[in-house]
Protein backbone atom coordinates (compact mmCIF):
# COMPACT_ATOMS: atom_id res chain seq x y z
CA UNK A 1 0.00 0.00 0.00
CA UNK A 2 2.60 2.08 0.83
CA UNK A 3 3.83 2.28 -3.04
CA UNK A 4 0.11 3.38 -3.73
CA UNK A 5 0.79 6.41 -1.36
CA UNK A 6 -1.48 5.17 1.20
CA UNK A 7 0.43 6.01 4.78
CA UNK A 8 -2.35 4.72 6.64
CA UNK A 9 -6.07 2.43 6.15
CA UNK A 10 -8.41 1.62 8.73
CA UNK A 11 -11.41 -0.41 8.11
CA UNK A 12 -13.81 -1.38 11.15
CA UNK A 13 -15.97 -0.19 13.86
CA UNK A 14 -14.77 3.48 14.60
CA UNK A 15 -14.35 3.53 18.83
CA UNK A 16 -13.36 6.69 20.65
CA UNK A 17 -10.41 4.81 21.53
CA UNK A 18 -9.49 4.45 17.93
CA UNK A 19 -10.00 8.16 17.33
CA UNK A 20 -7.98 9.51 20.28
CA UNK A 21 -5.15 6.69 18.84
CA UNK A 22 -4.97 8.16 15.38
CA UNK A 23 -5.65 11.48 16.61
CA UNK A 24 -2.57 11.54 18.57
CA UNK A 25 -0.06 10.10 15.53
CA UNK A 26 -2.02 12.82 13.22
CA UNK A 27 -0.14 15.64 16.08
CA UNK A 28 3.38 14.24 15.68
CA UNK A 29 5.03 14.17 11.88
CA UNK A 30 4.24 10.38 11.70
CA UNK A 31 2.04 9.58 9.26
CA UNK A 32 2.84 12.86 6.90
CA UNK A 33 6.21 12.63 8.05
CA UNK A 34 8.02 15.21 5.51
CA UNK A 35 4.80 17.82 5.70
CA UNK A 36 5.02 21.11 7.24
CA UNK A 37 2.80 21.41 10.67
CA UNK A 38 -0.29 23.54 8.89
CA UNK A 39 -0.77 20.32 6.63
CA UNK A 40 -0.62 18.35 10.06
CA UNK A 41 -3.26 20.07 11.90
CA UNK A 42 -5.47 20.24 8.63
CA UNK A 43 -4.90 16.56 8.10
CA UNK A 44 -5.62 15.81 12.10
CA UNK A 45 -8.82 18.50 11.91
CA UNK A 46 -10.25 16.64 8.52
CA UNK A 47 -9.60 13.32 10.13
CA UNK A 48 -11.74 14.03 13.20
CA UNK A 49 -14.25 15.59 11.11
CA UNK A 50 -14.73 12.81 8.64
CA UNK A 51 -14.12 9.94 11.61
CA UNK A 52 -17.07 11.71 13.58
CA UNK A 53 -19.35 11.34 10.48
CA UNK A 54 -18.62 7.75 10.65
CA UNK A 55 -19.09 7.62 13.96
CA UNK A 56 -22.38 8.98 13.79
CA UNK A 57 -24.11 8.39 10.71
CA UNK A 58 -23.06 4.64 9.54
CA UNK A 59 -25.59 2.72 8.98
CA UNK A 60 -23.59 -0.45 10.50
CA UNK A 61 -23.77 0.26 13.88
CA UNK A 62 -22.32 -2.08 17.01
CA UNK A 63 -24.29 -1.33 19.90
CA UNK A 64 -22.54 -2.55 23.11
CA UNK A 65 -24.52 -3.89 26.72
CA UNK A 66 -23.87 -0.20 28.23
CA UNK A 67 -25.50 1.06 25.40
CA UNK A 68 -22.44 3.06 23.75
CA UNK A 69 -22.65 2.61 19.75
CA UNK A 70 -20.06 2.43 17.04
CA UNK A 71 -20.73 3.20 13.59
CA UNK A 72 -18.16 0.95 10.70
CA UNK A 73 -15.93 2.70 8.07
CA UNK A 74 -12.78 2.74 6.38
CA UNK A 75 -10.84 6.15 6.04
CA UNK A 76 -7.08 5.98 4.12
CA UNK A 77 -4.90 8.66 4.63
CA UNK A 78 -1.77 9.35 2.00
CA UNK A 79 -0.68 11.23 -1.01
CA UNK A 80 -1.07 11.88 -5.04
CA UNK A 81 1.36 13.24 -6.21
CA UNK A 82 2.39 16.54 -3.94
CA UNK A 83 -0.99 17.01 -2.29
CA UNK A 84 -2.31 14.84 0.54
CA UNK A 85 -5.83 13.01 1.35
CA UNK A 86 -8.24 11.52 3.57
CA UNK A 87 -10.55 9.50 1.98
CA UNK A 88 -13.16 7.85 4.02
CA UNK A 89 -16.68 5.96 3.84
CA UNK A 90 -19.59 4.02 5.49
CA UNK A 91 -22.57 2.51 4.20
CA UNK A 92 -25.97 4.83 4.80
CA UNK A 93 -29.41 4.01 4.26
CA UNK A 94 -30.89 4.41 0.99
CA UNK A 95 -33.06 6.75 1.93
CA UNK A 96 -30.53 9.29 3.02
CA UNK A 97 -28.64 9.11 -0.30
CA UNK A 98 -30.44 12.07 -2.05
CA UNK A 99 -30.54 14.49 0.93
CA UNK A 100 -26.08 13.67 1.24
CA UNK A 101 -26.09 14.19 -2.19
CA UNK A 102 -28.05 16.97 -2.57
CA UNK A 103 -26.14 18.47 0.63
CA UNK A 104 -22.65 18.19 -1.21
CA UNK A 105 -23.25 19.87 -4.50
CA UNK A 106 -24.54 22.41 -2.95
CA UNK A 107 -21.53 22.92 -0.71
CA UNK A 108 -19.44 22.20 -3.71
CA UNK A 109 -21.15 25.39 -5.77
CA UNK A 110 -20.06 28.10 -2.87
CA UNK A 111 -16.96 29.71 -2.69
CA UNK A 112 -15.41 30.10 0.50
CA UNK A 113 -16.92 33.81 1.37
CA UNK A 114 -20.16 31.70 1.03
CA UNK A 115 -19.08 28.67 2.67
CA UNK A 116 -18.22 30.93 5.40
CA UNK A 117 -21.55 32.72 5.57
CA UNK A 118 -23.72 29.04 5.31
CA UNK A 119 -21.40 28.11 8.07
CA UNK A 120 -22.00 31.32 10.64
CA UNK A 121 -25.69 30.75 9.64
CA UNK A 122 -25.93 27.15 10.35
CA UNK A 123 -24.45 27.70 14.14
CA UNK A 124 -26.75 29.76 15.21
CA UNK A 125 -29.59 28.34 12.96
CA UNK A 126 -31.81 25.45 13.78
CA UNK A 127 -30.79 21.77 13.15
CA UNK A 128 -31.09 20.20 9.65
CA UNK A 129 -33.20 17.11 9.45
CA UNK A 130 -31.37 14.36 9.81
CA UNK A 131 -28.29 15.91 11.61
CA UNK A 132 -26.92 15.00 14.54
CA UNK A 133 -24.87 18.44 15.07
CA UNK A 134 -25.12 21.98 14.01
CA UNK A 135 -24.87 20.30 10.65
CA UNK A 136 -21.67 22.32 9.93
CA UNK A 137 -19.17 19.43 9.54
CA UNK A 138 -19.26 18.96 5.66
CA UNK A 139 -19.04 22.77 5.63
CA UNK A 140 -15.95 22.58 7.66
CA UNK A 141 -14.45 20.03 5.41
CA UNK A 142 -14.99 22.09 2.34
CA UNK A 143 -13.10 25.17 4.38
CA UNK A 144 -10.48 23.42 5.42
CA UNK A 145 -9.90 21.37 2.02
CA UNK A 146 -7.03 22.74 -0.19
CA UNK A 147 -9.07 22.02 -3.14
CA UNK A 148 -12.50 20.70 -3.92
CA UNK A 149 -13.61 17.02 -2.45
CA UNK A 150 -15.07 14.40 -4.37
CA UNK A 151 -17.87 12.24 -3.10
CA UNK A 152 -19.81 9.01 -4.36
CA UNK A 153 -22.03 6.19 -3.37
CA UNK A 154 -22.46 2.90 -4.85
CA UNK A 155 -25.76 1.07 -3.71
CA UNK A 156 -24.81 -2.27 -1.68
CA UNK A 157 -28.56 -3.73 -1.58
CA UNK A 158 -31.86 -2.43 -1.43
CA UNK A 159 -31.60 -0.86 2.15
CA UNK A 160 -28.01 0.75 2.05
CA UNK A 161 -25.33 2.63 0.05
CA UNK A 162 -21.83 3.33 0.46
CA UNK A 163 -21.24 6.82 0.80
CA UNK A 164 -17.08 7.54 0.20
CA UNK A 165 -16.13 11.55 0.25
CA UNK A 166 -12.06 12.17 -0.63
CA UNK A 167 -10.75 15.56 0.35
CA UNK A 168 -7.02 17.15 -0.93
CA UNK A 169 -4.97 18.75 2.23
Amino acid sequence: MQNLGVHFYYSGYITEQMLLSVGEALKKPAIFAHADKKVRQTAFALFVEQIQNIMNYSFERCTLDDGTEFGRGVIAMGEEGDRFYIDCGNPVAISDVARIDAALQDIQALDRPELKAQYRSRLHGAIPDGSKGAGVGLIEIALRAKSDFSFGFVELDEKRAFYNLKVYI
